[in-house]
């Protein structure tokens, strides 16, 4: 068992002040002054933050590598390597692409979870049945309804669909999802704002990469996005400075509850590479002035990661920590039906911890209780 003395445990909403915590792959005790003994392992937290792990619903790749194709030890070497920078659970997200294209993907993923891998939550399938008007990173050509066969194998693993409300099969699809319990997301879309509230009525309860891939907001007819920020539903923000501003992630701030709010990457190859040059779902991309985009200029993703997207929230709006924290943690736990386990600093959840100083930076990282990293 460890301990970790002096820390401040960022709990969902406010900070435990110069508290001890005990645990092993479980949360044991939060206290002040813990007793401590010959058989636990006593680490310094001089003051530091105490973060649950990060839980990113949305990455395609990091590392350099890209999840349409990686093989099962890359994506194993991946999901490793996201825990040392903060990211302890993640769903790999799945592009639109050729049936057999995504299938292959996700038997990959599912073989890697399959091993026990503690990290990979499930897949996020962003599509295929969008709207080529907001394909984005997508291959348009592949937008069209797939056999139901593939969601009934993959039920157990499938967690999140994006689907486009308004395209031809959409009810249908939506329909299946409900039935299986499998979260309906609204996104790469042109629906307007009441063709989006029906979606939401027939199921959908996530808003993927608000702003991006949808349709904008307009005085007299404010869209999917308007409809997003209206409404009380889960809405994903890619904080990076690039996919939205500033100025409109405190628009957001406004208008949305900060519990309905969910902290991404939609990363991609590029994220945490240290190459020049790179391919994504078969396209060559550029990276320039933080922002990765195929030679069209259409952005291919970002090249975040989680602990960089909490930052940003820090450096971009005054909020206070607790709640930054929350949305990259308890809230997408949430959302995939994972709270009771992991998202939060609770007695008998799993021990995914990240030490951080007070600019946010990583000292240490426990994925249920063992010891990824020492940054410093």
């Amino acid at each position: 068992m460890r301990v970790i003395k002096n820390v401040d445990i960022i709990k969902p909403n406010q900070v435990l002040k110069g508290y001890d915590i005990k645990f092993s792959d479980k949360i044991l005790a939060i206290e002040k002054d813990i007793e401590v003994d010959d058989d636990n392992q006593i680490i310094d937290g001089n003051g530091y933050y105490l973060s649950p792990g990060f839980i990113d619903l949305h990455m395609h790749g990091s590392f350099g590598i890209d999840l349409m194709s990686a093989k099962k030890n890359d994506i194993k070497e991946m999901a490793d390597a996201l825990t040392k920078v903060g990211t302890t659970s993640f769903l790999p997200t799945v592009m639109t692409a050729s049936i057999e294209r995504m299938e292959s993907a996700i038997k990959n993923i599912q073989e890697v979870i399959n091993k026990e891998n503690n990290v990979i939550k499930g897949i996020n399938l962003e599509g295929p049945l969008l709207n080529p008007a907001k394909a984005g990173a997508q291959d348009k050509k592949y937008m069209k309804a797939l056999n139901f066969e593939l969601f009934d194998r993959y039920q157990e693993i499938i967690k999140i669909v994006t689907v486009a409300p308004e395209v031809e099969g959409a009810t249908d699809l939506l329909n299946k999802l409900n039935s299986l319990n499998i979260v309906s997301a609204m996104g790469h879309t042109n629906a307007s704002y009441e063709e989006s509230l029906q979606g939401f009525k027939k199921g959908i309860s996530l808003v993927t990469h608000l702003f991006n891939g949808m349709k904008g907001i307009h005085h007299r007819e404010i869209g999917a996005a308007g409809a997003a920020l209206l409404e009380n539903i889960s809405t994903e923000i890619i904080v990076d400075g690039i996919h939205i501003s500033r100025p409109m992630i405190q628009m957001i701030l406004r208008l949305k509850s900060l519990d309905n709010l969910i902290l991404i990457t939609d990363a991609q190859p590029a994220a945490l590479y240290e190459g020049d040059q790179i391919q994504f779902n078969e396209r060559k991309v550029i990276l320039k002035d933080g922002s990765a985009r195929f030679e069209d200029g259409t952005l291919a993703g970002s090249i975040l990661s989680m602990q960089k997207a909490v930052k940003n929230m820090a450096e971009f709006t005054d909020l206070s920590i607790d709640k930054i924290i929350k949305m990259a943690t308890l809230n997408p736990a949430r959302k995939i039906n994972f709270d009771s386990k992991i998202g939060s600093i609770e007695l008998n959840k799993k021990a995914d911890l990240i030490l951080m100083d007070k600019s946010l930076d990583i000292i240490n990282v426990f994925k249920e209780g063992k010891q990824k990293c020492e940054v410093k």
